[in-house]
């Protein structure tokens, strides 16, 4: 079963619409793409046990084991919730990202109670016990806000850096 739908195009082995809610919910290891609006940008692509597409507000719920991969990140949850307008997918639930290696930069990978991705600009948001590593460097603290454009991350909310090569430790001073 195929549903398109604007920019989006999914797939599953069931459907099963009400034209009373609007509610579409694909069955059979689902998946969707997401093609963005500017050639170019990377489309998102997600896995699912289950998805349900709302064709009133252009959202999709998608749950159990998913998978969202936007380019070189990859981000893992028990749910997640995409706003094809705004191209913003909001991750809660065991929830996990990675950024691949590249040629400039070590492999990121990032943990915390939940996530909200802007695929559109390649910003990231975290918070919630927020854990990231790269390399020999962990660092921990409330919140992260990550620019995979400029490959930067800016902890918030006590924050600590580990180096477990060299030992070092750097404490944010307290606001």
């Amino acid at each position: 079963m195929t549903v398109l739908r604007g920019r989006l195009s999914a797939k599953g082995a069931a459907l099963n619409y009400s034209e009373a809610s609007g509610q579409g919910v694909l069955t059979g290891a689902p998946s969707a793409v997401f093609t963005p609006e500017k050639k170019g940008d990377d489309p998102v692509n997600i896995a699912a046990a289950n998805m349900s597409l709302d064709v009133d507000t252009n959202m999709s719920t998608s749950t159990g084991n998913v998978k969202l991969v936007s380019g070189v990140q990859t981000g893992r949850a028990d749910r997640v919730v995409f706003d094809e307008g705004k191209e913003l997918g909001l991750l809660t639930g065991n929830m996990s990202l990675s950024r691949a290696a590249t040629a400039k930069a070590k492999e990121l990978n990032v943990v915390g109670t939940e996530a909200r991705i802007l695929t559109k600009g390649k910003l990231l948001y975290v918070l919630g016990k927020v854990k990231l590593t790269q390399g020999s460097a962990t660092t921990t603290g409330d919140a992260v806000y990550y620019d995979d454009a400029r490959n930067v991350a800016y902890v918030v909310g006590n924050a600590v850096s580990t180096d477990s090569k060299t030992g070092t430790t750097v404490r944010a001073r307290a606001s």
